[in-house]
């Protein structure tokens, strides 16, 4: 993928994610477009693609990354994680006659949310036919909750951080910067919000009442999805994260499961 697509989902599109790894996000990109040498976050070093797997009965689906809308292989080699893949893999575990249980194992911050209602529906769909068991022991935040909500039950280890419920747009003014250069963009365009957030023009207080609806719809959808299946109070859902205990304590998750392994013997059993 080039770097205007990246800059278009990193500057212009809404977020269902955990601030700070956002932040690393456009470091990142920051760093790279500098000719710098990066890392991104969540590379996944040992190059193991996230798939479909089986245990004794019980099909497993990571969902380790950060969370997009048809993404390439080079995105999901850099660390994100495919919408379109947890849909595929999801409808492969609820047709397999060898699986009773399907579980969602979370360590992602969030991500987009294009693509995300519709995958938070289908895990509803897919409780409804198996049981559908969400886990994290170490990260399912934003955009990773929203999916995890949707589950038949969900589970968290003692120090895992869950919830950040919200979204956010962070929208690149370099107007500033750019006069000081003496530099002067010259822009023609038809259509009345075509320029909105255009990164060489400061927002008009119109422009922001205008991405601050975009912003609340989705946060809408969000709330009304987790409300759907949980009882939690509007206090809860205001972007913070708790640790294991306190998530437990606030309705977030129904229960405390150390490891991977007690999860699984436990829904074996």
């Amino acid at each position: 993928m080039g770097y205007p697509r990246i800059i278009e989902k990193v500057y212009r599109e809404p977020w269902a994610i955990k601030p700070s790894v956002h932040q690393s996000i456009q470091s990142t990109l920051s760093a790279a477009l500098n000719g710098e040498r990066v890392a991104m976050p969540y590379d996944d070093e040992d190059g193991e693609e996230q798939e479909l797997y089986n245990v004794e009965g019980v099909s497993v689906i990571p969902v380790n990354g950060i969370i997009g809308k048809h993404l390439s292989m080079i995105e999901c080699a850099c660390g994100g994680v495919d919408v379109d893949s947890v849909s595929l893999a999801l409808d492969a575990a609820v047709m397999d006659e060898r699986t009773s249980r399907i579980i969602l194992y979370f360590d992602s911050a969030g991500g987009t949310v294009t693509g995300i209602p519709e995958l938070a529906d289908k895990i509803a769909q897919a409780a409804e036919v198996k049981e559908v068991i969400a886990y994290t022991d170490s990260l399912c935040a934003s955009a990773a909750y929203w999916l995890a909500s949707q589950a038949s039950a969900f589970y968290c280890s003692t120090s895992s951080e869950v919830g950040s419920i919200g979204v956010y747009m962070a929208l690149l003014d370099e107007s500033e910067r750019l006069e000081a250069e003496g530099i002067k963009v010259n822009a023609f365009s038809a259509g009345k919000y075509k320029l909105s957030g255009s990164s060489f023009k400061p927002l008009t207080d119109e422009e922001r009442v205008f991405f601050q609806a975009d912003v609340d719809y989705w946060y809408e959808l969000f709330t009304a999805a987790v409300l759907g299946k949980r009882q939690l109070a509007q206090s809860t859902m205001q972007g913070q994260t708790y640790v294991g205990p306190k998530a437990v304590e606030v309705n977030l998750v129904d229960g405390l499961v150390d490891s991977f392994d007690e999860l699984l013997t436990m829904t074996k059993g």
